[in-house]
């Protein structure tokens, strides 16, 4: 199904790429039924709008319940084999990436992260603690904090959804 006439096509594009635009979805944005988005891909192929493949596969890749139903039945997921590779590959990249993201301290390596140093202040009646101390001490501190939280586990599965989550993208900057 090709949209051969010019105004039909335009104006067909211009619907489906305001209901599917090409942006990270703010983070109170409710996820959309992963059902759209296989409608959504379906159509975009078919009309030959590549555009709408990326925002597809973000919500294919925000969404907890695509995982569970494709885990549960991989046959009442209607997207080639080539698309669930995509996805997995994906997901398993934004998963490694999550960890090393979570687990570096805020700010760590920035320049005024270091300028902190000279103002560490003394433990009383106890020796100076060095700027590698510290350093050590915060990156303990972080590392506990990520773990007691839910960000450690809600990260490693579903990578998007927990950066995109307010409470956990402040402490993150």
């Amino acid at each position: 199904m090709r949209l051969d006439c010019e105004i039909v096509r335009t104006t067909a594009t211009r619907a489906i790429l305001a209901a599917w635009p090409d942006t990270v979805p703010r983070p109170d944005a409710p996820l959309r039924p992963f059902q759209d988005a296989i409608d959504a891909l379906t159509l975009a192929r078919a009309c030959g709008m590549p555009e709408v493949r990326r925002p597809a596969f973000h919500a294919f890749l925000r969404d907890p319940a695509f995982w569970t139903a494709l885990s549960a039945d991989r046959r009442a997921i209607a997207l080639p084999d080539d698309d669930l590779l995509r996805l997995h590959e994906a997901r398993h990249t934004l998963q490694s990436k999550w960890r090393v993201l979570v687990l570096k301290i805020p700010g760590e390596g920035r320049e005024e992260l270091r300028s902190l140093c000279k103002k560490i202040d003394t433990p009383r009646g106890g020796r100076p603690r060095t700027c590698q101390a510290a350093a050590k001490d915060a990156r303990a501190c972080w590392r506990s904090h990520i773990i007691d939280s839910d960000m450690w586990e809600k990260g490693a599965m579903h990578p998007i959804c927990c950066a995109l989550d307010q409470k956990n993208v402040r402490g993150l900057e």
